[in-house]
């Protein structure tokens, strides 16, 4: 793109304002850059028309990566309770000795009504009864999780 640009601007500006290629190339970078240092600036109706181009096109190129970089920013910023959550969980069912395997046989002890399903109130009292240092509103955002499997 800078290349293409500087190309085209070094053909359509005069020899006395863009004397050689390597200096439309400085131009198209400071362009697209945004810096702007003012040393060399097109002064034809057509370096004007590629200037603003590389600008505008130029201005995309960086206004996308940073608009998702954020995005994704914001949602770990979101999630970070969640991951808090889990870690504080895992460190506590390994403080007291619990392994994975041990999760299915605590999950059909806490199954109070023999459906072979884990209901809410159920794994709450569960959480309680194992005494990690959960609240009941951590241990139903923990459920949550689960159900959705994130």
């Amino acid at each position: 793109m800078v290349l293409f640009s500087a190309t085209i601007i070094y053909l359509v500006e005069s020899q006395d304002n863009v004397p050689t290629l390597q200096h439309s190339l400085w131009l198209a970078i400071v362009t697209v850059t945004t810096v702007g240092y003012g040393d060399f600036y097109p002064e034809s109706s057509w370096g004007y028309l590629v200037v603003s181009l590389l600008t505008f096109i130029s201005v995309l190129f960086l206004a996308m990566p940073v608009g998702i970089i954020g995005h994704e920013f914001t949602q770990s910023w979101l999630s970070r309770r969640k991951v808090l959550l889990q870690g504080r969980v895992r460190r506590c069912l390994s403080k007291w000795g619990y392994t994975a395997a041990d999760l299915q046989m605590l999950f059909d002890y806490a199954d109070a009504d023999g459906d072979g399903n884990l209901a809410l109130i159920e794994f709450i009292e569960l959480i309680r009864q194992m005494r990690i240092g959960v609240s009941a509103e951590q241990a139903a955002e923990l459920f949550t999780m689960f159900l959705l499997g994130s």
